[in-house]
């Protein structure tokens, strides 16, 4: 099979949109041709990855901008995001295009980003279309706003976005001439249902490499304390101030530490916060840390807390789980779609108590060795269907459905 995938981030040792890109783009091309069409920031790091590796089947494609519309070396990836991505797509497509009519392709399949409210053309370069895994579709809850102080304004206008995604003319196109679209969240399957996708799937946007799992019961350290951890970049919607509040409680019964990896806005806001509740001294702030380092603290970890509160699907949490470490997490969004007793759960509703659930889950593995060993093995049973061969797997069955059921679309 030839396979056109088109793919803004694309990076390996990395997780999120780039690691997803790089991880199906070669996993795929093991037994496939694989092209990939990718922003030219990511060429370093993907030449270094391809470093060593001889795989005549994956073909990359940098494609780039003029330096005054996209000037992503001087300031950031972040600065008007969704500005330049939007213009990016438009010479994508025409890279892509260009590609079209030079080379036979099966399939063509938009992996990054996945977001509903981008835009893509992927659907009109006339070959079986696949458009996913996607999110998009979910929003913050503003009731939580005490957690969302100083990014709750910016939540709010993006769950406007969402809204009006049901009129926006670009996702409409996408959805209704898509072959199949995949949904990461429930949430999102909804809307792509209002938006005329015909055949919308439920399936993780993320998941787990083969290294990253440990054995199904991995020693930990007895004679040091509990170690609790955290990972996110530290920015409003993550709530990382809601596993600080957990904690603290934890804390009053059950010696422990609390480990938070990560950077970002709320570095200062969080350490006065641990400061004021009286564990500043038992909360340790590491910072940005290289990807592989975060799998040596998650072996290590008696727990893992997830407390995001808009988030696709998470990619920690299954990499927690492959760790063979017990998930401590909110029960919405993304998380809907994992086994039931994957994780212990903890509900999103009423907004003082969340952070007293969360401690209480929290006690309840540090009472009890049995407990905390069932939960993590249940986990790491489950992370086993999670691994990006089966990824693979899946969307090779799933693009050989869209090539016999393909039918050109019609534009006018």
């Amino acid at each position: 099979m030839n396979i056109l995938i088109l793919g803004y981030a694309c990076s390996p040792n990395c997780g999120s949109e780039p690691g997803k890109t790089w991880e199906l783009a070669t996993g795929l091309a093991r037994a496939n041709r694989v092209s990939v069409i990718t922003h030219v920031r990511w060429r370093e790091q993907i030449e270094k990855g391809r470093e060593g590796i001889e795989n005549p089947n994956l073909t990359f494609y940098y494609v780039g901008l003029p330096y005054w519309l996209d000037p992503w070396k001087r300031f950031g990836q972040d600065t008007m995001a969704a500005i330049r991505y939007s213009l990016w797509q438009v010479a994508a497509f025409l890279r892509a295009r260009a590609q079209v009519k030079s080379e036979r392709f099966d399939v063509a399949h938009h992996i990054s980003w996945g977001t509903v409210t981008g835009p893509t053309f992927g659907w009109a370069l006339g070959l079986p279309f696949v458009w996913g895994p996607l999110g998009g579709g979910h929003v913050a809850p503003l009731q939580m706003w005490r957690y969302l102080r100083g990014g709750w304004l910016k939540e709010a206008f993006r769950n406007l976005r969402v809204k009006s995604a049901r009129v926006m003319p670009w996702a409409r196109l996408a959805a209704s001439h898509a072959s199949v679209t995949i949904a990461s969240n429930p949430e999102t399957g909804e809307l792509l249902e209002s938006l005329g996708a015909t055949h919308v799937l439920r399936y993780p946007c993320a998941g787990v490499a083969d290294a990253w799992f440990s054995n199904r019961e991995p020693a930990r350290n007895g004679d040091r304390e509990p170690q609790l951890t955290w990972v996110g970049r530290l920015e409003p919607h993550k709530a990382p101030a809601l596993a600080i509040e957990a904690f603290a409680l934890v804390r009053r019964k059950y010696p422990s530490r609390l480990v938070i990896l990560g950077a970002g806005p709320l570095w200062s806001r969080c350490r006065c916060l641990a400061r004021e509740l009286g564990v500043g001294d038992c909360v340790e702030f590491r910072g940005a840390v290289p990807y592989q380092a975060v799998r040596a603290e998650l072996v290590r970890s008696h727990a893992f807390i997830f407390t995001s509160l808009r988030d696709t699907f998470p990619q920690t949490v299954l990499e927690a789980m492959a760790c063979c470490t017990p998930v401590v997490a909110l029960d919405h969004q993304g998380l809907g779609i994992l086994p039931q007793n994957s994780v212990v759960r903890v509900p999103l509703n009423e907004p003082r108590q969340v952070a007293p659930r969360l401690a209480h889950a929290l006690e309840r593995l540090l009472a009890s060795e049995p407990a905390r060993r069932e939960a993590a093995l249940k986990g790491w049973d489950a992370a086993q269907a999670q691994r990006w061969g089966c990824r693979v797997d899946y969307f090779l069955d799933l693009y050989r459905r869209s090539i016999e059921h393909f039918e050109v679309p019609c534009l006018g």
